[in-house]
């Protein structure tokens, strides 16, 4: 193993955290701390919608992404674009643009068992 990597608790994957633990500051300046499985507020609801029917709308972009794409991922790119859709879906081609398939993205989970970013070619 890569003297750079380290395992990862077992406890941590029963972690689920909330209040402080994924919001601090407000306004502009607020960080939102994403996590997978947890509640998202309304706001939080509606903009991921939005975006799940542009991408369900396209055909390139459902076909496309990675079975492993979800809906952190999603409010990830929302709070990146500052909740502009359209830089939602710039992000989305980006992120495809770097090769990521499903097929890429496959190999490379089947190799670590870890979601991990495939370089760009």
């Amino acid at each position: 193993m890569d003297s750079a990597c380290f395992q990862v608790p077992a406890a941590a994957h029963h972690y689920w955290p909330e209040g402080s633990d994924l919001h601090e500051g407000s306004g502009t300046s607020a960080l939102r701390h994403i996590f997978e499985a947890q509640q998202y507020t309304s706001e939080e609801e509606a903009g991921i919608a939005a975006i799940e029917a542009l991408i369900q709308e396209s055909e390139d972009l459902r076909t496309q992404l990675p079975s492993t794409w979800t809906r952190s991922c999603i409010l990830r790119l929302l709070y990146a674009a500052d909740w502009d859709q359209s830089k939602v879906l710039d992000l989305v081609l980006t992120y495809l643009s770097w090769g990521h398939t499903k097929e890429e993205q496959k190999e490379a989970m089947q190799e670590t068992a870890l979601p991990v970013l495939v370089r760009p070619k």
